[in-house]
């Protein structure tokens, strides 16, 4: 089988060179570019003639203008043509074009909408318009296009893998909080005592904490390669954990260590301030005694691409934020892991990007998903990235997989994605 793919192209660029990467040498092929029409013509390698010259190549593409601008000026008319099963930016159908605006998120940059914490609202993406949000188009063109080059795609499709991450927000419902705030919800419970009842229950150690599900994630993190984010910003609305200064939360930080990567998941309140985040992680930090490389955001705020200019900034090597609150699918088209371009600098960052398909929340909460249609939209989402051997990647919490109150139920969705 070839090694090395030869492409013709007349000029070359930072944004040209990342695309081929994330197509052939990520995934263990080597390219060329070359200028030369008649060394392009005599060579026996697969060819792509990526210009406007009429060249026999296995495959030709089109160029359209993105891949040699700097900058985010154009607004792009994304469009897919289901006949045909293929995409095409201002009515121009170049493959390379459209895997560098998804896995950049130009659109993000150049769309003004954002929902009500700041995000970019899914409804203005690309493929949530094309309604094919739900399927990774970005690999599935790279596995065409190895196809078409005649390269063998089973050893990307061998590296599939399932892959579990946990958010902590509230590591515990009842216990190791602060006394006032357990007072305040004594106090409010007075004329619930039923309520009171379990409180006092738990307090006693006489039941179990409705939020401690956590032999069951240590099962689960023994089985696969898993993450766990744990959040340690200062009380507030939206940031209700347990206080980072607790022992118990540092001996759970420290033994779920012991089975899977940790990292920190930068709160509400921190969203695009830099020194709240470095607070934040060195909290971390202090707790675990180990550098803080990897990152999720708290309610998926993220915003490009000052979020991950932060994240840079203070060491993050690895994100989980990329996907939708509200949508299940691929926000980048993609379920690899691939570096972030920063669209204002031009240039490719160290930061790599782990995009997740799918969360809990956004199955039960936003989509109101019943347990078993829940598990069906699982099952596809599973099935599209084992067609291409990505990561299928999928977002818990301690709260949701403990089967308790709101969530009761859940845990057989949870081990349907993750069988142990």
């Amino acid at each position: 089988m070839a090694k090395e793919v030869l492409i013709y192209c007349e000029k070359e660029s930072n944004r040209l060179h990342y695309v081929l990467d994330f197509i052939f040498k990520s995934k263990g092929i080597q390219y060329a570019l070359t200028q030369d029409q008649v060394l392009f013509a005599q060579s026996n390698l697969p060819r792509i003639n990526y210009s406007n010259q009429k060249l026999a190549a296995n495959i030709t593409f089109t160029p359209s203008a993105l891949l040699f601008e700097i900058g985010f000026t154009q607004k792009m008319d994304v469009l897919y043509a289901a006949n045909k099963a293929q995409w095409f930016l201002n009515n121009v159908r170049d493959d390379f074009a459209f895997i560098f605006y998804q896995l950049s998120r130009y659109e993000e940059y150049t769309a003004p909408h954002k929902d009500a914490f700041g995000r970019f609202d899914s409804k203005a993406a690309s493929l949530v318009q094309n309604k094919q949000i739900e399927k990774p188009w970005c690999d599935i063109l790279v596995q065409s296009i190895w196809h078409k080059l005649g390269l063998d795609y089973s050893v990307v499709l061998s590296k599939y893998a399932e892959i579990p991450t946990f958010d902590i927000d509230i590591a515990w419902a009842y216990l190791n909080r602060k006394y006032w705030r357990t007072a305040l919800s004594m106090l409010k419970e007075l004329t619930h005592p039923k309520a009171l009842k379990k409180r006092l229950r738990i307090l006693n150690k006489q039941s179990k904490d409705p939020y401690d599900s956590y032999a069951l994630m240590q099962k689960v993190l023994t089985q696969y390669q898993g993450y766990v984010f744990f959040l340690l910003g200062d009380y507030a609305p939206k940031d209700k954990n347990i206080h980072w200064k607790n022992k118990a939360l540092s001996k759970l930080v420290n033994t779920i260590n012991t089975t899977a990567k940790t990292g920190i998941h930068p709160s509400f309140a921190s969203f695009l301030n830099q020194e709240k985040v470095a607070i934040e992680i060195n909290r971390l930090k202090k707790i675990s005694k180990a550098e803080v490389i990897h990152s999720r955001q708290h309610f998926l705020r993220l915003n490009l691409p000052k979020s991950y200019q932060i994240l840079i900034a203070l060491g993050i090597k690895h994100d989980f934020s990329m996907g939708y609150a509200d949508q299940v699918g691929f926000r980048a088209g993609t379920a690899f892991v691939y570096p972030f371009f920063d669209l204002t600098s031009n240039k490719v960052t160290p930061l790599q990007i782990h995009p997740f398909c799918y969360m809990d929340g956004t199955l039960k909460e936003y989509l109101k998903l019943e347990e078993e249609t829940a598990m069906q939209v699982i099952s596809k989402l599973k099935k599209e990235v084992k067609a291409v051997g990505g990561n299928f990647t999928g977002i818990w919490h301690n709260h949701s997989i403990g089967n308790q109150m709101e969530w009761e139920n859940w845990q057989k969705v949870f081990l349907h994605a993750f069988p142990t």
